[in-house]
């Protein structure tokens, strides 16, 4: 089902910063993310509206469409519980296989799922001037979570799994109560009062944000086990005169793994599993590169640098990875 052309849940960026301030661990993932961590909050924690847009520095469906998730959802409910399963699982992925930026814009697009499940309207799928007001007329001011301890979901993947979506039961069912009690209250308003019962609910929605970033970067960033492989290089090409820049999407062929170069053609993968791969490179206006056998290694890296040719016709070749 196509997502519905529904007012934004005011708050994202108020709610998302609420729930970085109070991560216990906010060092070790500021420092793992870098200029990347402010970007959560003011940035990617609305990559889930930003369906078909070409950013200033991404294609945004390279984060919103993937083979877990092949298609847009609705963000109401019960729609939007289909992303919660694949986000979180390529959030963590991404967390553990790709660079930090790219870690940040799932996690962001997770968040975005997350935060939508918590707003009133969302809950009871109610829509038009009425969504709007049940879910914009907040006082952002008083969204802090001083004095909250961020919960862990889980100790392993499948438990945090399963941790996770149990807690977007709670947060469904509280906003849901909450929604119903406002219903009828802003029904009777032509002018913004900010709502008590929407503050509840932003705040709620920042507590499970917060307890979702603690989850995904303390199991993401545990040291594994065994040294995995390292691919990584940089690709040089531009698009044609009037096309967007697009940056080059690396695909594996065969698993989940993908990843998207940066502003300089940069890519790199870290802790894949070993193998002899074949390796997919997607750039706009140049033909689609196909890299046959290559070997990944434990604790190596292989550096992959092929030259993109350009293209007959000039777009954006894609598959969904």
């Amino acid at each position: 089902m196509t997502s519905g052309r529904c007012p934004a849940w005011g708050p994202h960026t108020e709610i998302t910063a609420a729930g970085l301030a109070v991560l216990p661990d906010k060092i070790a993932i500021k420092k793992h993310l870098g200029d990347e961590f402010d970007r959560l909050s003011k940035d990617y924690c609305w990559m889930g509206d930003w369906q078909e847009a070409v950013r200033p520095d991404h294609y945004a469906d390279d984060y919103l469409l993937f083979p877990s998730s092949p298609r847009h959802v609705s963000h109401l409910h019960p729609h939007v519980r289909k992303t919660y399963a694949p986000f979180f699982r390529r959030a963590m992925q991404a967390i553990r296989t790709e660079s930090p930026r790219n870690a940040a814009r799932w996690v962001g697009s997770l968040l975005h799922f997350v935060q939508d499940s918590g707003s009133p309207p969302h809950t009871t799928g109610i829509g038009g001037a009425l969504h709007g007001k049940m879910e914009r007329w907040v006082d952002e001011s008083r969204l802090n979570l001083d004095g909250y301890e961020p919960r862990l979901l889980g100790k392993t993947d499948e438990e945090a799994m399963r941790g996770f979506e149990e807690r977007m039961v709670e947060v469904h069912d509280f906003s849901k109560l909450r929604a119903e009690k406002l219903k009828p209250l802003v029904e009777k308003l032509d002018q913004r009062e900010n709502q008590p019962l929407e503050l509840e609910c932003a705040l709620e929605v920042a507590r499970v944000t917060a307890d979702l970033v603690h989850t995904l970067f303390t199991l993401g960033l545990k040291p594994t086990a065994m040294p995995g492989a390292i691919l990584e290089g940089k690709l040089n090409g531009s698009p044609p005169t009037g096309y967007a820049t697009v940056p080059v999407k690396v695909v594996i062929e065969g698993t989940d793994y993908s990843t998207t170069a940066d502003a300089d053609g940069r890519y790199r993968f870290h802790n894949l599993p070993p193998g002899r791969y074949m390796v997919w490179l997607l750039a706009t206006g140049y033909e689609v590169e196909r890299v046959k056998d290559v070997l990944l290694m434990a604790g190596e890296t292989t550096i992959l640098e092929p030259k993109l040719k350009p293209g007959t016709v000039a777009g954006y070749a894609s598959i969904l990875a």
